[in-house]
């Protein structure tokens, strides 16, 4: 995608899931990457919340309760959020079936991106919410020492989705 849209090096901007596919390339693509922006992300996705997660997510079958994709999305929130805005994330969210959301977190579980960070050698710049139910303070801790040279900005009173909650 890069080569076809003559972007050699851009700047990966990436939240939670996608933090980690970005921590992947930078890591193993190091030369494709000019910067590196990671929100709501950590080392690894094998935490108890995850795993928790992956046991609810794994009893589900279709169709899917919409009562547990909102209360899925509005977990990963401090902030509130209107109304119109999640009822769009949630109509997004359901178009997914069970078996897609039980690989998506089985995959992301899975996770671990740990050993490969000490390769991240462009700027980065972690951002992490203080409420954020998912990864925790220790875990950016984590984080910051795997990618040298990497900067923490904690935004308070904010959650998991720092994008949703403070666009600006």
């Amino acid at each position: 995608f890069m080569d076809v849209k003559g972007n050699n090096q851009p700047t990966f901007v990436a939240h939670s899931m996608g933090s980690f596919a970005a921590q992947h390339v930078a890591a193993h693509a190091p030369t494709r990457v000019r910067k590196l922006v990671l929100l709501g992300s950590a080392t690894t996705s094998r935490n108890a919340v995850m795993l928790e997660l992956e046991k609810e997510v794994n009893a589900l079958s279709d169709p899917l309760p919409a009562k547990f994709v909102s209360d899925f999305q509005v977990s990963t929130t401090f902030q509130p959020m209107s109304a119109d805005f999640l009822r769009r994330v949630i109509s997004e969210s359901l178009k997914c079936d069970a078996n897609t959301w039980k690989g998506v977190i089985a995959a992301h579980v899975d996770l671990n991106n740990a050993a490969a960070l000490s390769k991240v050698k462009m700027p980065t710049l972690i951002l992490w919410g203080d409420k954020d139910s998912i990864f925790s303070r220790n875990e950016q801790e984590l984080l910051v020492k795997a990618i040298p040279g990497s900067v923490l900005k904690v935004y308070a009173q904010t959650g998991h989705a720092i994008h949703w909650e403070r666009p600006n």
